[in-house]
């Protein structure tokens, strides 16, 4: 699975970004629009860049597809949500979770 950028004005494709082992879910931009948050049905997050189409951290921790992904306005923390019933914070600059909170239900 990939995400893909586009020109809004020109309706046309401007970088794929590959990495993920399975479909992407969800997608956010972070506040600078220099990197992107994707998240997976392979259980994982990505932060990209999108300058130069590469991975910049590979987010790990949820057991099943992550269905929902939200970047904070100051751009230091996201949230993730998944099929596993959690939702989990992450800190973007490790890469680390720093919360994980129990949903009951799988988060959509």
């Amino acid at each position: 699975g990939g995400l893909r950028l586009f020109d809004t004005q020109r309706l046309s494709p401007l970088r794929l970004m590959a990495g993920h082992l399975a479909d992407v879910t969800a997608a956010t931009f972070h506040a600078s629009d220099a990197y992107a948050l994707s998240a997976s049905q392979d259980g994982t997050l990505r932060l990209w860049d999108t300058s130069a189409s590469s991975c910049v951290r590979l987010l790990l921790g949820h057991s099943g597809p992550v269905t929902a992904a939200a970047v904070t306005p100051a751009a230091a923390v996201a949230a993730s949500g998944s099929e596993d019933q959690t939702v989990r914070l992450w800190d973007l600059g490790s890469g680390r979770a720093t919360a994980t909170l129990p949903h009951g239900e799988p988060v959509s």
